[in-house]
C-alpha cells in the first residue's frame, strides 16, 4: 500500500519538477515573439491552428478550445487529415502551434511542407527539432515522465498544457479581452448567465400577478382586509403599495404575520409606518446577478419590485426566478 502511494507521489513530484524547470529555463524572447505573432494573426483575421499526434492531441485540442472560448478563431488540425483534404481550411495569416515531445514525429514531419508556408511555433522537449527552422521553439524541460518507466507522456503533457495555458493567458492580456467577451461564447454556462442575463429576462410583468394595492397620499392607515385581498393574488409573499401611480412601499407576508400576532382578535387598519418605505428596488436593465446581490444585502429579501426611471412599478422578480435560471 505504501509503495503504491509513493508511486502516486513520485508522479506528482515529476510533474512539479517539469513545470518548475520549464518556468525557469523557457526563453522570454521566444514567449514574447510567439504572443506577438499570435496577436498579429488575430488582428489580420487569421486562425490559430494547433496540431499534434498521439497523447499531445488532447493538449492541442484544449488550447484551441480555450482560445475559441475568448472569441479567437482557432481549431485543432490533425496532421494526417490535413494531408487528405483538411488543408482546404487554411488561409493567409493563419498561425500554427505544433506540439511534439520528441520534435521529430513522423506525421508532423510529413506536414512540414505545409507548415513551412505559415508562421508557427513548436512546443517540444527537443531544442534541436527538425520540425521548425525559422520559427520559435518553446522548450519544455522534462527528465522523467513520472510513470516509473519513463515511457508514458505524463510530465511532458503537463508541461505542454501549462505552456499552452500561459500563451493563451498572455494573448488574452495582449488583446484586452474581458469577462464579457468570455460570456458571449458561454451563454448557457453559469458565468455567461451571470454576465448577460438581466432582470428584464426573468421578471414577471403580467398585471394579473402583480400584487398591487393602490392608496391615497392622504391615507395614514391601510385597511387590513384590503391588504389581505391583495395578498390573495400574490405569488411572491409581498404586496406593493402604489400612490399616484408610483411605488411607495412594500408589505411582506412576514409583516402580515407580525401584525396578526400583535392584534390577534382585533384586526385594525395598519399604520403605514409598519410598511417598508421606500422599498428596495431594481430596474429591468440590472444584471440578474446584481439583483441577487441586492437581495442578499443586510436584512435579506426574497423579492424585488422592478421600477422605471419614474418609479412606476413595471414588474417583480423573486429569488426563485434567479435560482431557476441558474444565476445562483
Amino acid at each position: 500500500m505504501d509503495k503504491l502511494f509513493q508511486r502516486f507521489q513520485s508522479t506528482l513530484t515529476a510533474e512539479i519538477k517539469a513545470l518548475e524547470k520549464t518556468k525557469l529555463f523557457i526563453r522570454k524572447h521566444s514567449v514574447v515573439f510567439t504572443v506577438e505573432k499570435l496577436h498579429e494573426s488575430h488582428r489580420l483575421g487569421g486562425t490559430i491552428i494547433t496540431t499534434a499526434i498521439g497523447k499531445c492531441i488532447p493538449i492541442a485540442e484544449k488550447m484551441a478550445a480555450t482560445l475559441s472560448s475568448y472569441g479567437f478563431k482557432s481549431f485543432f488540425l490533425h496532421p494526417t487529415e490535413a494531408l487528405h483534404g483538411d488543408m482546404g481550411k487554411l488561409k493567409e495569416h493563419d498561425f500554427f502551434i505544433i506540439f511534439s515531445k520528441s520534435g521529430h514525429t513522423q506525421e508532423l514531419l510529413n506536414l512540414q511542407p505545409v507548415l513551412n508556408c505559415y508562421k508557427r511555433v513548436l512546443i517540444t522537449n527537443n531544442s534541436n527539432s527538425y520540425l521548425i527552422n525559422d520559427g520559435a521553439i518553446l522548450q519544455i524541460h522534462v527528465d522523467d515522465e513520472g510513470d516509473g518507466l519513463n515511457l508514458a507522456p505524463m510530465a511532458s503533457t503537463t508541461a505542454m498544457l501549462a505552456v499552452a495555458d500561459g500563451l493563451c493567458s498572455a494573448l488574452i492580456e495582449a488583446t484586452g479581452k474581458t469577462k464579457e467577451d468570455f460570456a458571449k461564447n458561454h451563454p448557457g454556462g453559469s458565468l455567461g448567465k451571470q454576465l448577460l442575463c438581466t432582470v428584464n429576462d426573468l421578471m414577471e410583468t403580467d398585471p394579473e400577478y402583480l400584487p398591487i394595492l393602490e392608496t391615497d397620499t392622504s391615507e395614514t392607515r391601510i385597511n387590513f382586509f384590503d391588504l389581505l385581498m391583495a395578498f390573495s393574488t400574490s405569488r411572491y409573499g409581498a404586496v406593493f403599495i402604489v400612490e399616484d401611480e408610483k411605488l411607495w412601499g412594500i408589505f411582506t407576508d412576514g409583516d402580515l404575520r407580525r401584525e396578526i400576532k400583535k392584534h390577534p382578535t382585533n384586526l385594525i387598519p395598519i399604520d403605514k409606518k409598519e410598511f417598508t418605505h421606500p422599498p428596495r428596488t431594481t430596474t429591468k436593465d440590472t444584471l440578474a446577478i446584481d439583483a441577487l446581490k441586492l437581495m442578499e444585502q443586510e436584512s435579506r429579501v426574497t423579492v424585488l419590485p422592478v421600477v422605471d426611471d419614474q418609479n412606476h412599478l413595471i414588474g417583480v422578480i423573486h429569488i426563485h426566478d434567479l435560482i431557476k435560471a441558474g444565476i445562483m
